[in-house]
């Protein structure tokens, strides 16, 4: 609920890897600020579903007054558009992948039981 109140999700870390806190604003059509070089940046594009700032404090103060300075449908369309190509959906080949991959682990499991079994 909280992305959902924010207009702009401010987040200068140049050490966090793929964060999935970045992932859940988008999903509440909150675009992301994020640092230049980043592994945040890679899904950012500037102006389309977030902002791009150096890793600078007056970088991305800059970055968010880009931001407030758009007008509200060029706001909307970028959290729209944050929605539709950063989250990860928990359907489709993700979740036959997570699916697999545990079928996989049961198995391997009730393998290795068997085994203790007949030593």
């Amino acid at each position: 609920v909280l992305y959902s109140l924010s207009s702009l999700f401010v987040f200068p870390s140049i050490y966090d890897n793929a964060p999935m806190v970045v992932r859940e604003a988008a999903y509440q059509n909150t675009p992301t600020l994020a640092v230049s070089g980043s592994c945040t940046a890679e899904v950012v594009k500037d102006m389309e579903n977030g902002i791009i700032s150096e890793d600078t404090a007056e970088s991305v103060a800059s970055g968010i007054i880009r931001y407030l300075e758009l007008d509200e449908n060029k706001k909307a369309e970028m959290g729209k558009c944050a929605a539709s190509t950063i989250p990860i959906p928990w359907d489709g080949p993700l979740m036959d992948t997570v699916l697999e991959r545990y079928a996989n682990l049961i198995e391997k499991k009730k393998f290795e039981n068997n085994k203790k079994r007949i030593l």
